[in-house]
């Protein structure tokens, strides 16, 4: 448990703990750093319900995490849940529960190989190269404002079974 004077975690300030199993973060804590996570191969829960900004990398590698919990996240990094939950045997009790209402634009490789099995998409205006490639578990998606789906943002999504787009500009080839 981190403590409730905290307001945010810095950068790589977790990074590599490979025997934290769980993270409670207090209320005050809005901001997560780049890498703040990063490695921490033991960690499987994850509970930040006030959080609305996250940096880059700062779950990547996290391959047991598989309950994830945060808040209503406004900003998101590169490859910040890539490889989240990755071992294959997590795929079935994996809880991903992620706000992302006030979130406008996914970058890139954001949930690359992770074990996200479903994404509202309804108000992301962007989505970057490779954001949702290798998700082998993303079963649906719905997109509703995004103007161009980039090359392989949806590479290697062998679950992907429906598809709901609403309008879309571009489709890059």
């Amino acid at each position: 448990t981190i403590p409730e004077g905290v307001t945010s975690i810095g950068n790589k300030a977790f990074y590599g703990c490979s025997s934290i199993e769980e993270i409670t973060v207090p209320n005050n804590v809005i901001t997560i750093g780049n890498s703040a996570f990063e490695g921490c191969n033991e960690l499987r829960t994850i509970a930040g319900f006030s959080v609305v900004s996250i940096g880059d990398n700062t779950f990547k590698d996290c391959i047991q995490l598989k309950n994830l919990f945060l808040g209503a996240l406004e900003n998101i990094g590169k490859y910040s849940f890539s490889n989240v939950c990755s071992k294959q045997f997590l795929f079935n009790e994996t809880t991903f529960r992620l706000r992302l209402n006030k979130l406008k634009s996914i970058p890139e490789g954001a949930f690359k190989n992770s074990a996200i099995a479903s994404i509202n998409l309804s108000t992301i205006s962007s989505i970057a190269a490779d954001a949702f490639s290798g998700c082998n578990q993303l079963a649906n998606i719905k997109i509703e404002k995004v103007s161009n789906l980039p090359n392989s943002c949806f590479e290697k999504c062998e679950s992907l079974s429906e598809v709901e787009i609403d309008s879309i500009a571009n489709l890059s080839a």
